[in-house]
């Protein structure tokens, strides 16, 4: 959030937030509050850009930072009725169904009204596909010959390029390619 810390903008952006949450949801004290106005103070214009520094960096290393200096909230504020907490320490940013997301806003100073959703990193093919022992190699093509030359090329290039990531080789045919007509697939180590 903004982290005015006046009287009437924090309760302000409190209610539009849990306005656009309820939308999708009734749940209460999940999605934590932030601001760097709360860590080092009004950043003036440069408050957006160190807001989404801290985003990338609180994504990068799974973990929500503290608000710190909070105390309780705002009295205009029914924090406990909306999908919003006040994170008091660094806790690790749980994995749930869908990336992990978060939200940082920058308006008025300057001229600047902006909002923008960062969401993780998608993982690396090292990441996805390197604690198997196996991996599953994807081929497909448009005819049978065309799929049988594919494997056979691939095979040759792993036999001679002995420092190639076959975690990286099976994540690229799994996602970086577009399934045809024609498939197989072989489980190396």
């Amino acid at each position: 959030t903004h982290g005015t810390g006046t009287p009437l903008g924090d309760p302000i952006e409190v209610a539009g937030l849990t306005r656009a949450f309820r939308l999708s949801s009734a749940a209460t004290g999940t999605c934590a509050l932030g601001s760097v106005k709360a860590n080092i103070g009004h950043l003036e214009s440069a408050a957006g850009v160190t807001g989404l520094i801290k985003t990338v960096l609180s994504l990068y290393h799974r973990a929500i930072p503290p608000l710190l200096h909070f105390e309780k909230p705002n009295p205009l504020i029914d924090l406990p009725a909306t999908p919003f907490y006040a994170p008091r320490q660094l806790t690790a940013w749980p994995e749930g169904p869908t990336p992990r997301r978060a939200g940082v806003s920058s308006f008025g100073v300057g001229g600047t009204n902006a909002h923008v959703v960062v969401e993780e990193a998608p993982p690396t093919a090292e990441q996805v596909v390197a604690e198997k022992p196996a991996q599953l190699l994807l081929f497909s093509a448009h005819t049978e010959t065309a799929l049988k030359s594919a494997a056979g090329r691939l095979a040759d290039f792993l036999e001679q390029t002995p420092g190639v990531s076959l975690a990286a080789a099976a994540y690229t045919l799994q996602n970086g390619r577009t399934a045809l007509e024609r498939r197989a697939f072989v489980i190396a180590d």
